[in-house]
């Protein structure tokens, strides 16, 4: 944006010409009692087929709502493919059916790196499973990538520029193959996370992730070994039992590791452990 000085220590003006805006107010011509037939049939029919239109009622429901709001004089159209969302709803009943056989059989449950709101969710959505199913609730690994340096703003400098090399990267490029495989209800997460912010907790980091579509454990941990140790040991506190880390230069990174990070946080973690056993004794 350009600016002028009108003196010495004047403030800038901006030489953007002030445009008309136009408003318009927003109508809706729905009733009670028309909704309330659209409700009815869809619940009937819902309950006669067990569940299965469920996408149908969905989309008789939004249709109705986008096509008595006028904005400008005009409806609202809702567009969505209903062959689009019958085929999400039946991925959706698929995910649930083999996450209730999966939590009866599975050891080991693992998740991306997620702010820890999100993991404590699924934690808990896990728990509840195990519970219904009359078994122990299975381990909880977390996949997270570990971008260290020797202060927060080197750390921070070497994340900015991982991020410039996987953005150049041709194979990430929006309208590439690889952008357009489906994504899974774990990558929709982190995608959502994204959206909500480049930042979370004490040292996520989510452009990595938004940069490549959120495929695997693309979001990182960023800091000093310090600040990353922590940073894992809050998901500890949460119900973690393992994780699982990498990062972008495997050979340094992981003598890093080995050095820094994974002697720190199973210390404390064995000491963390103690503490809550003997509370509880």
């Amino acid at each position: 944006m350009d600016h002028q000085q009108t003196g010495a220590g004047a403030a800038p003006v901006s030489t953007f010409a002030a445009q008309d805006i136009d408003a318009h107010p927003l109508e809706f011509t729905g009733s009670g009692g028309e909704y309330f037939r659209v409700w009815i049939v869809n619940v009937l029919l819902t309950i006669l087929t067990l569940g299965f239109y469920t996408p149908w009622a969905r989309r008789r429901t939004a249709q109705y709502f986008y096509g008595h709001t006028v904005v400008a004089g005009s409806p609202l159209e809702f567009t969505a493919q209903q062959g689009r969302m019958v085929k999400g709803f039946i991925i959706l009943v698929m995910i649930s059916i083999a996450y209730q056989i999966a939590v009866k059989h599975a050891d080991l449950y693992a998740l991306w790196g997620e702010p820890l709101g999100g993991v404590a969710e699924q934690i808990a959505k896990l728990k509840a499973a195990a519970r219904a199913a009359g078994v122990a609730a299975p381990r909880v690994s977390l996949s997270v990538r570990l971008i260290l340096g020797a202060t927060e703003e080197l750390a921070w400098q070497r994340a900015e520029q991982i991020l410039a090399q996987i953005k150049a990267n041709p194979q990430f490029a929006e309208g590439s193959p690889w952008q357009k495989r489906i994504k899974g209800t774990g990558s929709e997460r982190l995608l959502a996370a994204a959206a909500a912010g480049d930042r979370h907790d004490r040292a996520l980091w989510m452009p990595t992730a938004t940069a490549v579509g959120a495929y695997g454990d693309t979001t990182a941990l960023v800091g000093t070994p310090e600040t990353v140790a922590e940073a894992l040991l809050d998901y500890v506190d949460l119900g973690i039992t393992t994780f699982l880390n990498r990062g972008y230069d495997p050979y340094f990174d992981t003598v890093d590791y080995g050095r820094w990070i994974i002697p720190a946080v199973r210390e404390e973690a064995r000491r963390r452990e103690l503490q809550r056993q003997a509370a509880s004794a």
